[in-house]
């Protein structure tokens, strides 16, 4: 590794790393000016950032030209894991973010350790025993150890990051359950036909929860009323009571046995429409 002078304007930061809060950079900035800068920003050789965003954007915000920089000889597996180690330990990520990172980071660090697969099995059909190995931590060992968490905790966190496509995660982005991890459960349970559908509601603020998204689905899911049907029961409702009135007032039975095979010849016609739709 080696420190370099690069220019500010060449150097590249990856499409997933967070937005800089502006209020911090402005700390940075009135601290560089005061004290200068402690730390070098960190990038690749071909100068795509790894560490640092919100130096680098207090250099550009002072309108200087150049940063000091260590130059790291990582290749992009590397490169993209120590990108995703510094938005988690550096920047406050929303649920979603976390459990997204958590999912590609173990993509990597498992391409990087197969082994750690082999011995992460074998280690849950021993009851859970960790590797004395350090270099031999699972995954979910290696990211408990750094974030400050369980493995426990990493493991439900990837789960939910596997189980929601890219797609859905961005429409869900700025939406109420992007940074509540119960939502996010609920949403990843779901096929992702559903999870796209619930997405869009959340996405558009017609519902706030998973759970309010799912019922108003099942609502406008419900078998239409025929109303035909409606029609036949109110004319059915209507001639029972004019029967039974007319057969308590009237004497003409012939009457009074027409009404009545009125009504039966509805029953029978509701009867058998709903035999024909089931």
């Amino acid at each position: 590794m080696k420190t370099l002078d690069v220019p500010i304007a060449k150097v590249k930061v990856g499409p997933n790393r967070r937005m800089p809060d502006p209020d911090k950079v402005k700390v940075v900035a009135d601290s560089i000016l005061e004290i200068g800068l402690q730390n070098p920003i960190g990038v690749t050789k071909d100068l795509r950032l790894i560490h640092g965003r919100n130096r680098l954007e207090a250099y550009r915000m002072l309108g200087r030209p150049k940063i000091p920089a260590i130059v790291h000889d990582l290749d992009d597996l590397h490169t993209e894991l120590a990108e995703i180690d510094e938005n988690i330990a550096r920047s406050p990520l929303t649920a979603m973010e976390q459990t997204k990172a958590f999912a590609r980071r173990k993509e990597i660090y498992e391409t990087l350790h197969p082994e750690t697969k082999t011995r992460t099995k074998t280690a849950s059909t021993q009851g859970g025993k960790k590797a004395k190995d350090p270099a031999a931590a699972s995954f979910a060992e290696d990211t408990a150890a750094k974030t400050g968490t369980s493995p426990r905790t990493v493991q439900r966190d990837v789960a939910i990051g596997q189980a929601i496509p890219d797609e859905i995660a961005e429409l869900i982005k700025d939406t109420p359950i992007a940074d509540n991890k119960r939502e996010l459960k609920k949403l990843a349970r779901l096929e992702p036909e559903e999870q796209k559908i619930v997405a869009q509601l959340l996405a558009e603020g017609e519902v706030a929860t998973v759970s309010e998204a799912i019922t108003s689905q099942d609502e406008l899911e419900q078998e239409p009323v025929d109303p035909s049907d409606m029609l036949r029961q109110m004319v059915e409702k209507a001639l029972d009571t004019w029967f039974r009135e007319f057969d308590d007032r009237a004497s003409n039975k012939l009457a009074a046995a027409v009404l009545q095979e009125m009504a039966r010849s509805l029953r029978e016609s509701s009867r058998l429409s709903d035999e024909r739709l089931r």
